[in-house]
């Protein structure tokens, strides 16, 4: 992530074309969209951004209800999402929001993974318990109405030896994800563009 610029010196025209400009350059989302999205948060424009408040932030709940109105039907899933958007903080602004919206609209799972690994991530300790994976993994699966069967097959399969016990790493994540298409929408599952993958 970029760190943030200040556009303080100019006026607001202006001030918003660098940002979303830049925005645009970090994230691949087009100028416009960007555009349109920051005059909408400023406007306070409903359904999306009607919870931006005084200081021009959103609050994660807000969010959460934000991230269900693109599709994610899940109150796990949301929660989770918006609480990686927001980095921990308890609201996001303009930056993150963008952030945030690019990561649902990844279009590979090189891309999608740590996104995904972190909306699993639930206590953020960056391993996977066991309640952990299986939770989300669950979440997904009903999310996207899929039979577990060939997710439960690959998890049957014998650990290693040298498995950790403990949890799964990014790399074991990164691994199980890229299996089989199954494995791909069970962990991928509430991006926008999963299929694609």
């Amino acid at each position: 992530m970029a760190p943030a610029k200040n556009y303080s010196a100019y006026d607001d025209a202006t001030s918003r074309r660098l940002l979303c400009g830049d925005l645009s350059e970090e994230t691949r989302l087009p100028r416009e969209l960007l555009e349109r999205f920051h005059a909408m948060w400023c406007e306070r424009s409903r359904p999306f951004f009607a919870a931006v408040d005084e200081t021009s932030t959103m609050s994660v709940g807000a969010l959460a209800e934000v991230v269900r109105s693109l599709g994610v039907h899940s109150d796990l899933l949301c929660r989770s999402i918006s609480r990686v958007i927001a980095s921990g903080a308890e609201a996001v602004s303009f930056s993150a929001f963008v952030r945030g919206y690019a990561q649902l609209h990844s279009r590979t799972l090189r891309e999608a993974l740590p996104f995904a690994f972190a909306v699993f991530d639930l206590d953020g300790d960056g391993l996977l318990s066991p309640a952990e994976f299986q939770t989300v993994l669950e979440a997904n699966l009903e999310l996207k109405q899929l039979d577990p069967a060939a997710v439960r097959r690959v998890l049957a399969a014998p650990p290693s030896p040298d498995q950790q016990l403990r949890g799964l790493t990014r790399d074991q994540f990164r691994y199980f994800a890229s299996l089989s298409s199954e494995t791909v929408l069970a962990t991928c599952g509430f991006l926008l563009h999963v299929s694609a993958f």
